[in-house]
């Protein structure tokens, strides 16, 4: 792993120093440069057995007026490089920078319409007085920076802008309040007033003092989504990504591929498709935050180790919503102990999801008039992630008349959508806080409105869209990032072998059910023996059992005590949410305020 920093218009070296000893969980060994004036770049990447890189990831081009520092990888570098040498290229070493480097210098910035992977990078151009920061199309690699006045400061995380100004260190209520609603904060912002992302697919262009973004990649729908039917897709999937796993094969420890399917619907597609993909021979980890706060069966693949909360929460630069973070960080310490390579399955996970959450939105929109019979099918695939905050859900078991009721106060199709997508509703959200907060937010609540674009009538988007969504939301701010930095702290890699041929595939998902084939993943998952129907329900009156270590994290960061003081919430609603038989909401609130006292020392007064 490692990560980059760097600033312009400041004329302090310091500053390099102070971000990259912020950053060095992301990599122990240090390059820097800086030759004075208002300009430098650094990176931290693994510790070399010598002492002495053979890829060090801050390179120049061979006249020296081009630097590059990178953090992460290039696909298809290999082919990259032959075709730059034999354009007259000379490189030194095998560092992706250097690549960047060169490629830079043959082609301009348009150099990024043929690179794959995930990456991010800073490119000081010295004839040009040029600073470029770039990300790879999807974000699986972070970049944050921040201008104030006549200075720019750029980073892989916020810790490092942070160390530099402590002013950057005050809350954004806007980032809260998405975070509560959502469970993450969408888009460019940050939980940090003055600290902003770089979008995926993005370019920041410094010039002579001048500064702009600019898109150089973008999610674009097939122009047929929709057209083909689910086995036909199933059949071009299949042969699209058929080799996805192939540099992942080991003879002797199998490789471990994390799905994190998007508000828990179709997981058992996306891992029988991912089994069949690699023949058989791969271990599958669904994280499953119940795992963590229940003792319900022996089925939970690894053991959370809770004192690890303060050394991952460092690293995170939004404070998670459940304690997946802490099963992720089991099973990638786990797997890299034994040698096994870590894959994840972002993008095809959140396509099948897309197909899932289409029909399940269609269903929805006449609850009014639900049959019962059906509607339990819908508390079904609604349950395997139940909205964290909606009323009515908050208990199990549930029958479809509870889903109706507590659906029946949506009263408009976007308060359907946020319902599904489960987002917290906004009366639970300004019943919740503080007059101070509920006033800097000024009524504008956070919602998915504006994120889930609407290709076709009313209440029903279109497939395309919900894959474009999930690509750009859930995707970028939440499963990446989360599975960045706890990569980061075991100081290994995760893989992505779906990510740079999905979208096409996301775009083309059959609009409708494929009646007449419709056991096209059915027979993948019994070529392989596993099973994609539902698990069976628990049986009714059988009492969870909370796991004590749950208990006592959310007794010691919920107190009157510490909620007061924060000034976020009020504390007679956070006792409500205490004594809810759904703890999902205790845990999130307490999960923040632990990450509150590892990032932030701002109240909201």
């Amino acid at each position: 792993m490692s990560g980059i920093c760097g600033f312009i218009g400041a004329r302090d070296e310091s500053l390099i120093d102070r971000m990259l000893d912020r950053m060095k969980w992301r990599g122990g060994f240090p390059l820097k440069f800086y030759r004075g004036g208002d300009f430098g770049l650094g990176v931290c990447q693994d510790s070399p057995p010598q002492g002495n890189p053979s890829t060090p990831l801050l390179a120049f081009n061979e006249n020296k007026n081009v630097c590059v520092v990178c953090d992460g990888h290039i696909s298809d570098e290999a082919d990259i490089r032959d075709r730059l040498s034999a354009a007259g290229h000379a490189f030194k070493t095998d560092s992706p920078a250097e690549t960047i480097a060169h490629a830079y210098e043959e082609h301009g910035l348009g150099f990024l319409d043929v690179f794959h992977g995930g990456f991010a990078f800073a490119l000081w151009d010295e004839s040009e007085f040029l600073l470029v920061l770039g990300r790879d199309r999807f974000g699986v690699r972070p970049l944050c920076f921040s201008v104030s006045q006549d200075k720019l400061i750029f980073a892989s995380c916020s810790a490092a802008l942070r160390a530099c100004d402590s002013e950057q260190a005050r809350l954004d209520v806007r980032s809260l309040d998405a975070h509560i609603a959502f469970g993450y904060v969408p888009g460019e912002r940050t939980m940090f007033e003055n600290i902003t992302k770089l979008a995926p697919g993005h370019l920041m262009i410094c010039r002579r003092g001048a500064v702009r973004v600019s898109k150089y990649w973008d999610i674009c729908p097939a122009a047929n989504f929709g057209s083909n039917s689910e086995s036909d897709w199933l059949e071009n999937t299949t042969s699209a990504l058929g080799d996805s796993f192939s540099r992942l094969k080991s003879d002797s420890v199998p490789p471990t591929c994390i799905i994190e399917s998007p508000f828990g619907v179709a997981s058992n597609k996306a891992a029988a498709l991912t089994i069949a993909l690699a023949g058989g021979q791969i271990d599958i980890f669904e994280p499953d935050p119940a795992n963590v706060s229940f003792f319900e069966s022996s089925a939970a693949p690894v053991d959370p180790d809770f004192s690890r909360i303060p050394t991952l929460m460092k690293a995170l630069d939004e404070p998670p919503s459940d304690f997946s973070f802490l099963l992720l960080d089991s099973v990638i310490s786990n797997s890299a102990r034994s040698g096994s390579t870590i894959a994840s399955a972002a993008g095809l996970a959140e396509t099948l999801g897309a197909g899932e959450l289409h029909r399940l939105i269609l269903s929805i929109r006449g609850i009014a008039e639900i049959r019962p019979s059906w509607a339990r099918s819908i508390a079904t695939a609604i349950l395997r992630r139940a909205p964290r905050f909606l009323s009515g859900l908050n208990s199990i078991p549930i029958s479809g008349s509870r889903v109706a009721a507590a659906l029946s106060g949506c009263e408009t199709s976007s308060d359907i959508l946020d319902a599904v997508l489960c987002v917290a509703p906004k009366y639970f959200r300004s019943d919740l806080y503080t007059p101070q907060v509920a006033s800097a937010l000024s009524g504008s609540f956070a919602s998915h409105s504006g994120m889930l674009s609407n290709h076709s009538h009313p209440g029903s988007p279109s497939i395309a869209s919900i894959s474009d969504y999930l690509l750009r939301w859930p995707l970028a701010s939440s499963t990446l990032p989360r599975l960045d930095a706890v990569s980061a702290v075991n100081q290994t890699s995760v893989e992505f072998p779906f990510l740079d041929a999905i979208v096409e595939l996301s775009m083309s998902f059959p609009e409708r059910a494929d009646t007449k084939n419709s056991g096209g993943f059915d027979n993948i998952a019994n070529s392989y023996g596993l099973e994609t129907q539902p698990h069976k329900k628990r049986p009714a009156g059988k009492v969870r059992r909370v796991c004590p270590a749950v208990a006592e994290f959310i007794d010691a960061h919920l107190t009157e005590e510490r909620v007061r003081a924060r000034g976020f919430f009020i504390w007679e609603h956070i006792c409500a949410a205490r004594r809810a038989s759904d703890m999902a909401p205790a845990i999130a609130l307490a999960l923040l305020e632990a990450w509150c006292d590892c990032h932030s020392r701002s109240h909201i007064c």
